[in-house]
């Protein structure tokens, strides 16, 4: 009997015990429906506020959550997302996605909290937006990281804004060299008159009394001499005024300039230059261009003969021109082997400077016959 009634009040009591866990328990739940309710009322809040995308990432189960925002940002639908897991990763762009996989997997590798970048990302038309990722990585107790919670931004517009005032910077530095250049070309257009027709008519005229005097029977070795010095003196002033103004360059045009330029050079040095120009139509170079072209080749060859460790003996220059872009391409057989130190003997850094207010570009590289290939390219 006593054993009967110890049962019935442990049953009683696990009774009440049970309704009492019950009413908490209900309670509890109860009150995490409410404190979630207000979360996902307050991130629906967030998330007519912001102009930012959302997501949200979990690690563990490669689950993701996107925002509207994010997804009127890109133009995808809800429907397009069923899947997920891959979405992200399948439409970065795939000149960035190394790069930004790289850095991603080292935040996640170490013990930072944050992650940022900026990349490209396929939008559902086809194109790509420019956007700013960064996200806050949450770990567990180990350290481990569980995961991810961000926000990107298209910056699409402000990146294109700042990419045309920097265009528009280079535009007008472009222009500038440019008119520097035409300022340098009357310049020395206006010392080589003055060295042709003044200096090398004075010294023509005490040439023509050093004749008179040599002719006149008086056989002075002094006067000989003084012949052959000003015979000196006169060619390099030529020289140094063809270097500055090429006189057939203006009314003959570039072919026959660096023809000129060429019979120049085998005169002062052992070499042989052989030049192929039937591909080049001058008619499709206007004035300007023309006179940057010459002064481009003028350089390049005459440092070729400044390099320390030797000089061509032979060289070979092609032009062309063709549905709109123009080459020179220029071989010798410069004996050095370190391609580096004759890009800095011949100065090409700052021939590539002078092409880039022209768009365009030069390479020095080595052939397998190691002959020294110089291409230009506009």
């Amino acid at each position: 009997m006593i054993f009967i009634l110890f049962t019935l009040v442990m049953i009683g009591m696990a009774v009440a015990m049970y309704f009492i866990i019950t009413q908490r328990l209900t309670k509890k739940i109860e009150e995490e429906k409410i404190k979630t309710q207000e979360i996902i009322e307050r991130y629906d809040t967030l998330n007519k506020a912001t102009k930012e995308g959302i997501w949200d990432h979990d690690l563990l189960t490669s689950e993701t959550f996107y925002n509207d925002r994010l997804l009127m940002i890109l133009g995808y639908s809800k429907e397009d997302l069923k899947d997920n897991h891959s979405w992200w990763s399948d439409n970065i762009h795939p000149d960035d996605w190394n790069r930004v996989k790289l850095k991603i997997d080292e935040k996640l590798g170490n013990s930072d909290y944050v992650w940022q970048d900026e990349y490209r990302f396929r939008c559902k038309d086809g194109s790509y937006k420019i956007v700013n990722d960064r996200s806050y990585i949450i770990r567990n107790t180990q350290g481990k990281p569980i995961r991810l919670i961000g926000a990107m931004n298209d910056i699409t517009d402000e990146r294109q804004q700042q990419e045309a005032v920097v265009a528009k910077k280079l535009e007008h530095k472009n222009e500038l060299g440019k008119a520097i250049i035409q300022a340098q070309e009357e310049e020395k257009k206006l010392i080589r008159t003055e060295l042709h027709e003044d200096i090398n008519q004075v010294l023509a005229s005490i040439k023509l009394c050093f004749h008179d005097i040599y002719n006149g029977g008086k056989e002075d070795e002094m006067a000989k001499e003084g012949i052959a010095q000003l015979n000196d003196v006169i060619f390099k002033i030529r020289q140094l005024s063809n270097r500055l103004s090429p006189s057939g360059l203006e009314y003959f045009g570039i072919i026959a300039s660096i023809k000129d330029m060429i019979s120049m050079k085998e005169n002062l040095y052992p070499v042989t230059i052989n030049f192929t120009h039937h591909s080049f139509s001058e008619d499709r170079v206007d004035k300007e261009l023309g006179i940057f072209i010459y002064r481009v080749m003028a350089d390049i060859i005459n440092n070729m003969f400044f390099t320390k460790n030797g000089k061509p003996t032979t060289i070979a220059i092609s032009i062309k021109n063709s549905d709109g872009k123009l080459e020179i391409l220029i071989k010798d057989n410069c004996p050095v082997k370190d391609t580096h130190t004759l890009i800095l003997q011949r100065h090409i850094a700052g021939i590539k400077n002078m092409l880039e207010m022209y768009n365009g570009e030069i390479k020095v590289t080595a052939d397998n016959d190691k002959n020294i290939v110089t291409s230009i390219s506009f």
